[in-house]
């Protein structure tokens, strides 16, 4: 039984990389465009298990044929898109950054991009628009999933058709109730890790062992209308979410059943269906793969070499540019090597050994030797660039929790109010009456290491940790408990200095989270909102050798 192709489901993946490749470009109207890429992860679910269990149903299913399938084709755009970030990254990059990039470089070779930018960054950080691979994460997750997967089904398999569908389901729910707990207390792990983003894949298995046995929906109003209501969820999630959603866990519901519900009612017979299979919305999601992978790259080059000052006429200009390559390598590099008469299995895989191993090579250089900081210390500076470079360095180059003041008696720090953080405030305020303390982000950090290190008092906290914001509101964030601490010692506290990143003030919703905050804690002991600073957007060793033009000063 061969798999019918449905020209839809091509057209979907328009409608999911058009919203991705317009957030990343800062677009306001797609605020919530990180949701197209679980678009992408239902429909992966779909075709990969409808083919896989096609295959076995036919008795032609083969693990090696499966795999190889996957390398053609996703290796050769993806290699193809690396090797081209290469110059940019050496002209364009300070030393750190093309250590950073080394490293992302081996990673996304390795497919553990997701866990290697899981632990050094957060997708919505400013930090991120400056990585040129950082989208990776989203192949990682889903080539870790078909490392197992193929399998597990398998195996599962051999327990029945119904058991198998029962299997899947409750995988995915267990997924995604992980999901949701990572969501609230572990954010950046439920976002960059295939755990928490399973039930997307299976929630797109699931329909497949469903529509296998009982077929796709049969033309009626119930499937025009259905097939329109996903397209709409879509459109929602991607115009109402936004980097301060907790997500993915149960908000990534609407845009995944939406997927759902088009790839199931969304037939050809319906109006949505007939739109999705256009030539032109087919054609953009048959480049779509390709768009994805060199948007970002484009994107984050732009802001390196301006120092972030990229005009929004300039980012249409580079999303033009991308689907513009994206058709180029589709046509005479993924078609070629996807067809086994044109690339032979010889050949292909002697292409992808050679590839990794020099992408490897060159990211192992760039790690070992700190990013080249000899030659582009020695080649790329003036004398006067190198003295700045050389103080810039000294001041940033440590790691920031180490760095945190504490002298050992009433001037101390912590990322929570731990029990012996109440300790020593207690025995603190007997001694020197009452404490001011700073409350914030990694900003705030640098706010108390200041006062830390002036004459301003001798009873100084700081209670602050990096990416924690009141417009966020995980528990794993320090401002969960510590209203309550703070009225419970209000005569014991002076003042709090609020400070963090104006950077994540941008939207509406996140300045209300935030003044709603402090408008609950003034009320118990004063709050001075402290900032923000300007943001250079760049670095302070990218400002101090190539410039910066931007200055973000949003509150």
């Amino acid at each position: 039984m061969a798999v019918a192709y449905r020209r839809e489901i091509d057209g979907l993946r328009a409608l999911a990389v058009i919203p991705v490749i317009l957030f990343h470009a800062g677009f306001p109207a797609c605020s919530g465009g990180f949701v197209g890429v679980d678009v992408f992860f239902v429909i992966s679910g779909y075709l990969i298990t409808t083919i896989i269990v096609s295959d076995v149903r036919n008795g032609s299913f083969s693990l090696s044929n499966f795999y190889e399938r996957r390398a053609r084709r996703i290796l050769p755009a993806l290699f193809l898109v690396i090797v081209a970030c290469v110059p940019f990254a050496w002209l364009w990059m300070t030393p750190h950054e093309l250590q950073q990039f080394g490293k992302s470089i081996i990673a996304t070779v390795a497919f553990v991009s997701n866990v290697f930018f899981w632990v050094g960054t957060g997708y919505f950080d400013q930090t991120s628009e400056l990585k040129p691979l950082i989208h990776t994460w989203s192949l990682a997750i889903e080539e870790q999933f078909y490392l197992f997967f193929p399998a597990l089904l398998l195996l599962i398999a051999w327990i029945g058709q119904r058991r198998l569908l029962l299997a899947f389901t409750t995988m995915a729910i267990l997924s995604l109730a992980l999901s949701q707990y990572g969501a609230v207390y572990k954010p950046s792990a439920a976002f960059f890790l295939l755990p928490t983003r399973a039930w997307e894949l299976l929630l797109g298995s699931v329909l497949s062992l469903y529509v296998l046995d009982n077929g796709l929906a049969v033309k009626s109003r119930v499937a025009e209308v259905a097939s329109a209501v996903g397209v709409i969820m879509i459109a929602a999630s991607v115009a109402a979410f936004d980097t301060t959603t907790p997500f993915p866990g149960l908000y990534a519901l609407p845009p995944t059943v939406a997927t759902a519900l088009v790839i199931y009612f969304g037939t050809g017979e319906t109006v949505v269906g007939r739109a999705l299979a256009r030539k032109p919305v087919m054609a953009l999601g048959l480049i779509s793969y390709s768009a994805y992978l060199w948007h970002q790259p484009l994107f984050a080059f732009a802001r390196l070499k301006s120092g972030g000052d990229v005009s929004s006429a300039a980012l249409l200009g580079l999303v033009l540019v991308a689907f513009a390559l994206a058709s180029i390598s589709w046509r005479y590099i993924e078609t070629p090597f996807r067809k086994r008469l044109t690339v032979s299995r010889k050949l292909a895989f002697s292409s992808f050994v050679v590839c990794a191993t020099v992408l490897v090579g060159a990211g192992s250089l760039a790690n070992s030797t700190g990013g080249f900081e000899r030659y582009y210390y020695n080649h790329r500076l003036t004398p006067l660039e190198r003295g700045v470079y050389e103080i810039v360095q000294r001041g940033t180059g440590g790691d920031m929790y180490l760095d945190m003041g504490d002298n050992g008696d009433c001037n101390f720090w912590s990322k929570f109010v731990t029990p012996d953080v109440i300790k020593r405030f207690q025995s603190c305020s007997s001694r020197f009456g009452q404490a001011t303390i700073v409350l914030g982000d990694s900003h705030a950090m640098n706010i108390f290491n200041a006062l830390y290190r002036s004459d301003f008092g001798k009873f100084v906290i700081g209670i602050s940790q990096g990416g924690c914001r009141p417009s966020l509101m995980t528990a794993a964030c320090h401002y969960h408990g510590f209203d309550e601490f703070a009225a419970a010692n209000k005569d014991k506290i002076k003042t709090i200095i609020f400070h963090q990143s104006g950077g994540y003030l941008t939207t509406q919703e996140s300045r209300k989270r935030t003044i709603d905050y402090l408008t609950k804690l003034s009320a118990t002991v004063p709050v001075v909102w402290l900032g923000p600073f300007p943001d250079s957007g760049g670095g302070l060793p990218r400002c101090a050798t190539f410039g910066c033009k931007r200055v973000q000063n949003v509150g």
